[in-house]
C-alpha cells in the first residue's frame, strides 16, 4: 500500500515538475515574440530554470543518480533569487498615478532614480493603462520595458532621454506627439495595432529601419524626421502622409501604397531617393515633396492632376519622366532643363518625356 502511495506521490510530483518547465518555457517564447517584457537576463533565468528540470525529472524517472535531487538546488534558489529581486525593483512608490477623466490609470510622474526601468503592470491594485503626457521625459533614461496592458503613450511621455531601443507593445494603439523624440534609439519594434503615429512621435533619433504594421492610418508631421532611415514599409491602411513625416533620412527607395490619399509638403525631402513608387490615389504632390533627392526617373500616376512649385526640385539627375495630360504644373514643379515650358509646348499630352543631349523629346501614350 506504501508503494503505491509514494508510487501516485511521485507520479503527481513529475507531472507537477512538467508544468512547471512547460509554462517556463510557454512564457520564454511568449514574452519574447510579443511584448518583450522580459529582461534580457529574465530569459536567462527562466531557461535555465527549464532546462534543469526536466534534466531532473528524467534523471529522477530512470533513476540514474541518488544525488539527483541536487539538480532541484539551482531551479529553487533562482527562483528565490529572482522573487527577492522582484520586491526591490521598480517600486510603486516611484510612480505618480492618477485616474483621468476617461477612469484610465494614468502614470502622470516618475520619481525615482533608475535609468533602467521595468514599468509595472499595476499600482495602487490597478492595472495600468495609459503613459501620461511627460511622465518620463527628461528623466536620463537608457532602457525602457513597457507592459501589455498599456494602450496609449501620451505626448512627450518619454522625450528627451538615452533610449537606444524600444519595444512598443500589441496593445498600444496611439503614441501621440512627440513621445520619444530626441533620444538615441536605432531599434524600434512598433505595435500591430498601432492607428496613429502622431506629431514629432520618433523625431531627431538614430533610426535606420522601421516597419509600420497595418491598421496605421496616419502619419503625423516630422513623425520620423530628423533619423537615419535606410528602408520604411508602409502598409496599404496608411491614408494621410503629413509634413515633414520622413525628411531628413538616408532613404533610398520608397513605394507609397495606393491607400494614400494626401502627402504633406516636404514629406520626403531631403533623403537619397533614387526611385519612389507613388500612389494612385494622390491627385496632387505638394511643395518640396521629393525635394533635395538623387531621382534619376519618376512615374506621376494619372490621377495626380497639380504639381506644386518644388516638388521635385534639386533631383539634379531627373530625365526620365512619365506623365498625365492636363497636369497644372505650378511654376516649374522643381522640374530642371524648363521641362514644364516642354510639357506645356506638347500640349500638356501624357507619356513618357526624355531629356538627353541638351533637350527633351517626348514618347506620347
Amino acid at each position: 500500500m506504501a508503494k503505491k502511495i509514494l508510487t501516485l506521490v511521485k507520479r503527481i510530483f513529475s507531472i507537477i515538475i512538467g508544468l512547471v518547465a512547460a509554462y517556463t518555457l510557454f512564457n520564454i517564447i511568449y514574452e519574447l515574440f510579443d511584448d518583450g517584457y522580459f529582461l534580457f537576463y529574465e530569459y536567462v533565468i527562466f531557461l535555465i530554470v527549464s532546462v534543469f528540470l526536466i534534466v531532473f525529472l528524467v534523471l529522477w524517472n530512470i533513476r540514474k543518480s541518488k544525488y539527483v535531487y541536487f539538480l532541484l538546488f539551482i531551479p529553487v534558489s533562482l527562483v528565490c533569487g529572482y522573487i527577492f529581486w522582484l520586491q526591490h525593483y521598480d517600486s510603486e512608490d516611484d510612480y505618480i498615478l492618477e485616474i483621468n477623466y476617461g477612469g484610465a490609470p494614468t502614470i502622470t510622474g516618475y520619481i525615482g532614480d533608475k535609468t533602467d526601468l521595468r514599468i509595472p503592470r499595476k499600482a495602487q491594485k490597478m492595472d495600468i493603462w495609459k503613459i501620461g503626457e511627460y511622465s518620463f521625459s527628461n528623466t536620463g533614461l537608457t532602457s525602457v520595458v513597457i507592459p501589455q496592458e498599456i494602450y496609449s503613450i501620451d505626448e512627450y511621455a518619454f522625450a528627451n532621454n538615452k533610449l537606444k531601443k524600444i519595444n512598443i507593445p500589441n496593445t498600444v494603439r496611439h503614441i501621440f506627439e512627440g513621445a520619444f523624440q530626441s533620444n538615441q534609439l536605432t531599434e524600434v519594434n512598433l505595435s500591430r495595432n498601432l492607428t496613429v503615429i502622431g506629431k514629432n512621435a520618433f523625431w531627431n533619433n538614430q533610426i535606420k529601419k522601421i516597419k509600420i504594421h497595418r491598421g496605421v492610418t496616419s502619419i503625423r508631421d516630422y513623425a520620423f524626421a530628423v533619423n537615419k532611415l535606410e528602408s520604411v514599409s508602409i502598409p496599404n491602411s496608411v491614408t494621410h502622409i503629413h509634413y515633414r513625416a520622413f525628411t531628413n533620412n538616408n532613404l533610398t527607395n520608397v513605394i507609397i501604397p495606393n491607400s494614400v490619399t494626401y502627402i504633406g509638403d516636404w514629406a520626403f525631402a531631403m533623403n537619397k531617393l533614387t526611385s519612389v513608387t507613388i500612389s494612385s490615389g494622390i491627385s496632387e504632390i505638394g511643395n518640396m515633396v521629393f525635394g533635395l533627392n538623387e531621382l534619376t526617373s519618376i512615374v506621376i500616376p494619372d490621377n495626380v492632376t497639380s504639381i506644386k512649385n518644388h516638388a521635385f526640385t534639386m533631383n539634379r539627375q531627373l530625365t526620365s519622366i512619365s506623365i498625365g495630360s492636363n497636369v497644372i504644373i505650378e511654376e516649374d514643379g522643381g522640374f530642371l532643363f524648363d521641362f514644364a515650358e516642354f510639357y506645356k509646348d506638347m500640349g500638356s499630352r501624357a507619356g513618357l518625356y526624355t531629356y538627353n543631349k541638351g533637350g527633351w523629346t517626348v514618347q506620347f501614350r
